[in-house]
């Protein structure tokens, strides 16, 4: 993971480094504002939050408590 992070870094121009960090910083502010989106939610408006999700770091054990819950909705309901 960490040689993957240093590839990513590695790409980016000095000059853009503090543009891509308010980019992150800030999907990761409206992150913890914006509730997930049901299943019902337009297509698009999922997709934009996946990728806020992503953008804001918040994936892995970092996700949002809402995306947590949904997802063991979905494991209790697939038993």
């Amino acid at each position: 993971m960490e040689e993957i992070l240093s590839e990513i870094i590695g790409i980016i121009p000095a000059q853009y480094g503090v543009y891509v960090t308010c980019v992150c910083a800030g999907c990761a502010v409206i992150c913890t504002f914006w509730k997930a989106p049901d299943e019902k939610a337009n297509a698009f408006v999922r997709f934009v939050y996946k990728v806020v999700n992503i953008l804001g770091m918040n994936v892995g054990k970092a996700k949002n408590h809402d995306d947590a819950v949904n997802e063991k909705k979905t494991l209790i309901i697939g038993k």
